[in-house]
């Protein structure tokens, strides 16, 4: 919103002419998704994109958006809730070496959802899904029981979420991961954690790491499982005691 300044220079000569100026509400360029449909695009040099949305309702645990890539070529995957986003500009991004992302978005607001594919290096066809879902496994962690998730590679980040109540004295999350990687974990409550915003954190240089939470306020907590390096196999287990 704002105002647009137009200045019409004549370099060289004179002579009459018309000028219009065209709003729209509608965003030009974006494919629209079908949730859990896997649609083919491709990009053709370093620096293209290509956009991508999708509309969900109220009431969905997981908004999950998939990328698959070419082997050998460095592509990027960023979302953003209500407008385009950029590489500068979103709410979700993947970002690794590879042409391959995956974004997880617990809880997602109900709306459009926003999706850029960017190659960051390289060419090629891709895949692209975004899938939604209500079920309760969808990054929702029973109390005192172990889950398993994985993380392709360096940035790649999984949520999981717990509801405890009241009168609880202990919340303690553990994180087992592969050896040689270094994967961490972020606790917040009541939404989803990031790097740079959480209320607990453990960040040791293994994949392995615990937190202990001592007279949790009741609600849901919501954990990041994020990788500073590496990928594989990990488990994730929340008890409140």
């Amino acid at each position: 919103a704002g105002t647009w300044y137009f200045m019409v220079y004549s370099y060289s000569g004179s002579g009459t002419f018309t000028i219009k100026a065209t709003t729209s509400t509608s965003q030009t360029n974006v494919t629209q998704l079908t949730d859990g449909v896997a649609t083919t695009g491709s990009l053709s040099a370093t620096g293209d994109g290509k956009y991508y949305s999708i509309t969900i309702a109220s009431g969905k645990a997981q908004l999950k958006v998939e990328l698959t890539g070419p082997s050998g070529a460095d592509f990027d995957l960023y979302v953003k809730l209500g407008s385009t986003p950029t590489t500068s500009t979103y709410d979700y991004s993947g970002t690794t070496s590879s042409a391959s992302e995956t974004i997880s978005i617990t809880n997602p607001a109900a709306g459009t959802w926003y999706i850029y594919v960017y190659s960051y290096s390289g060419s090629g066809s891709f895949t692209i899904k975004a899938s939604t879902s209500t079920s309760t496994d969808s990054g929702q962690l029973t109390d005192g029981v172990a889950k398993t998730g994985s993380l392709s590679g360096t940035g790649q980040k999984a949520y999981f979420y717990i509801t405890i109540p009241s009168g609880k004295s202990q919340l303690k999350i553990e994180l087992k991961g592969p050896s040689g990687a270094d994967f961490d974990l972020y606790v917040k409550l009541g939404s989803t954690p990031s790097t740079s915003a959480y209320d607990y954190r453990s960040i040791g240089s293994t994949s392995t790491e615990t937190i202990t939470i001592s007279s949790p306020s009741a609600g849901t907590w919501y954990i990041m499982v994020y990788s500073y390096s590496g990928s594989g196999t990990f488990t994730i287990k929340a008890t409140s005691s």
